[in-house]
C-alpha cells in the first residue's frame, strides 16, 4: 500500500493525504478530488458515480462477450479460455443479456450527449488520461449516464426485477 501511495505522490503530484484516497488512483477520481480556481470540484459526486458505472458496464460487457472466446490453435502461451461452463447456465445467460443491454443504453446516452462525449469518456475512463481539454464533454456525458441510470427503460427494469427474484445458490 505504501508503494502505491508513494507512486501517486510522485506521478500525480498530490499530497500524501490525497494519495491515500481510493479515488486518486483514477483520472476521474482525481478530477473529483481537484477543484478549480473558484474552489468548485471538477466533477460532482453524481458524475463520478455515473462514470464509475460506465466503467463497470464496460467490464461487464467485455465479460459477457469475451468469456467464451477460445484461444487460437497456434497460441501456445499456456492454459486458455475454457472455464468448464458450456455457456447455457441460466444465471450466466441472464447476466450476459443484462450486461449487453445496459452497455447499449449507456453508450446511447453518451453518444446522444454531444459530438465529443464518447471521445471524452474514452480518454478519461477507458484510457485513464487526465485531460482538461475535454472536461466539458466528459461532464455532459456523465450527466447523460446519470439521467439514464435514474430512469431505466421498463424492459430493463422488468428483467432486472425478474433476475433478482431468482435464487442463485
Amino acid at each position: 500500500m505504501e508503494t502505491a501511495i508513494e507512486a501517486r505522490i510522485r506521478i500525480f503530484g498530490v499530497s500524501r493525504e490525497r494519495a491515500k484516497k481510493q479515488e486518486t488512483g483514477t483520472a476521474i477520481g482525481r478530477a473529483y478530488d481537484n477543484r478549480d480556481e473558484n474552489n468548485v470540484r471538477l466533477l460532482s459526486r453524481h458524475q463520478l458515480d455515473a462514470l464509475q458505472e460506465w466503467d463497470k458496464a464496460i467490464h461487464d460487457m467485455k465479460t459477457a462477450t469475451d468469456a467464451k472466446r477460445m484461444r487460437s490453435g497456434s497460441d501456445f502461451s499456456g492454459a486458455g479460455g475454457y472455464d468448464g461452463n458450456d455457456g447455457t447456465d441460466e444465471a450466466y445467460v441472464r447476466f450476459c443479456a443484462r450486461a449487453k443491454e445496459r452497455y447499449r443504453l449507456l453508450r446511447k446516452a453518451i453518444l446522444d450527449s454531444g459530438p465529443l462525449g464518447h471521445m471524452a469518456v474514452q480518454t478519461w475512463v477507458e484510457c485513464d488520461n487526465y485531460d482538461l481539454r475535454c472536461l466539458g464533454d466528459l461532464r455532459l456525458a456523465a450527466n447523460a449516464i446519470s439521467r439514464t441510470l435514474r430512469t431505466p427503460p421498463k424492459e430493463l427494469t422488468a428483467s432486472a426485477n425478474k433476475a433478482n427474484s431468482i435464487n442463485i445458490s
